[in-house]
């Protein structure tokens, strides 16, 4: 799915999927989309993807755009990249997770790629940096990932992020 795509392409490319997860009666489906460069609000764009499956019958869907994309989740605990064979994350990125977060940065993919020796591949070195980040750091460097957890029930964080800043 595009995630700059209309919304309605967004429901249509979903469709398949959300009618496989509706036989098997799960009541609750979470939509995680990249903002990407967008400049819309991800709360903005989050809620007029809800409304557009709401729409479409599918209640049961909830949205999380996150800023700007899994990788920027991904940056959230660099040290713990730097223990991944062939990555080597600058202080100067450590010190930008640390003092603006992760989604501070509007290409961290580039960033991921340019601290690594064999660059960045989504496929391989998403699956190995996710296996080793600690969930306590994704969560406090970034706003679109707690956003995920309150959608998902964690009730720390049932009154943030809910708003544009």
């Amino acid at each position: 799915m595009q995630p700059l795509a209309p919304i309605p392409q967004v429901v249509a490319a979903a469709r398949g999927r959300l009618d496989f997860l509706r036989a098997r009666n799960v009541d609750r489906v979470i939509v995680a989309i990249d903002r990407e460069n967008s400049q819309e609000c991800p709360g903005v764009r989050a809620a007029a993807i809800e409304h557009g499956f709401h729409r479409a019958g599918y209640q049961e869907v909830r949205a999380v755009v996150k800023n700007r994309k899994l990788e920027n989740w991904l940056l959230s605990d660099p040290e713990m990249i730097n223990t991944v064979s062939g990555f080597n994350v600058s202080n100067a990125v450590i010190r930008q997770v640390s003092s603006s977060g992760s989604d501070s940065f509007p290409d961290a993919s580039r960033t991921l790629a340019g601290s690594s020796s064999r660059g960045y591949s989504k496929r391989r070195d998403a699956v190995r940096i996710a296996g080793v980040s600690r969930l306590d750091r994704i969560e406090s460097a970034s706003r679109s990932f707690r956003r995920l957890l309150r959608l998902i029930g964690d009730n720390r964080y049932a009154h943030q992020s809910q708003r544009c800043v």
